[in-house]
């Protein structure tokens, strides 16, 4: 299922912002979370998008942040508008399914007001794009 695919994307950028691991990590992240082949795939596609445009990426969730700057962001919440955009900008997942799932991560792994902060970042985004 690509909700634990997205799930475990986070998971792995998290870890690396901490313990500066690479890919190998995503095999040990993908056998515990029971990933398909296909969803092992989108996975990795998600981190390598944001690996691979990460400034652009800042410089598109900046933009619709409304008195607020990057850097007061809460690093799970980032995170996650990181992999949102990704997924939105490159992929062809439909951006209100990139919304929900996201704002469904934000809620198990952020704080209590993360999901409406995300939902509402994404949302603009989707109206921009």
């Amino acid at each position: 299922m690509r909700s634990k695919a997205r799930e475990t994307a986070f998971q792995y950028i998290y870890s690396t912002n901490f313990t500066g691991q690479n890919v190998n990590l995503l095999i040990s992240l993908s056998n515990a979370n029971e990933l398909t082949k296909e969803d092992r795939s989108f996975c990795e596609s998600l981190i390598k998008l944001v690996v691979e445009n990460k400034s652009s990426l800042i410089s598109s969730i900046s933009e619709n942040l409304q008195n607020f700057s990057w850097d007061r962001v809460f690093l799970a919440d980032k995170l996650i508008l990181l992999l949102g955009v990704a997924e939105m900008t490159y992929l062809t997942t439909p951006k209100k399914v990139c919304i929900s799932e996201y704002g469904n991560i934000a809620s198990k792994y952020s704080a209590e007001n993360s999901p409406n902060f995300v939902n509402g970042i994404l949302a603009k985004y989707y109206k921009e794009v």
